[in-house]
């Protein structure tokens, strides 16, 4: 199964924060747009600046080492029109668009976009954070 994981599911497989566990070992494959790397650093950023531990880079890395990243230019029409569809952003609408095209399955933690995405049939699997 391939599994598409979003900027919240990468920071929380790599501070542990959830148990996704048993969805990731049914991948056969993790992708992601490469907008991930830029949001997933951005994401450490703002834990430095709120003087939070901030995720390991080296973890942040040897995760990317394992995913797949699909450039999003691929997908940035499905993704703008998904945009407008559900009135929801582009940024996370990519990673949809690439869930929907690759016929995989979706990890966010983002329950609003989860909801919105009942719509498309996506295969979605939330997470508390």
């Amino acid at each position: 199964m391939t599994i598409v994981l979003d900027a919240t599911a990468i920071i929380a497989i790599v501070t542990r924060e959830t148990k996704i566990d048993a969805h990731l070992a049914l991948a056969t494959r993790l992708v992601a747009p490469d907008l991930a790397v830029a949001e997933v650093l951005n994401v450490r950023h703002k834990y430095r600046r709120a003087d939070l531990v901030a995720p390991d880079l080296d973890a942040i890395l040897a995760l990317f080492d394992r995913i797949t990243l699909l450039e999003s230019r691929s997908y940035a029409i499905d993704a703008d029109r998904m945009s407008i569809e559900l009135d929801h952003s582009v940024y996370d609408c990519l990673y949809a668009a690439v869930a929907e095209r690759e016929n995989a399955r979706l990890i966010t933690a983002d329950q609003r976009l989860a909801r919105k995405l009942t719509k498309r049939k996506i295969d979605v699997v939330t997470f508390a954070v």
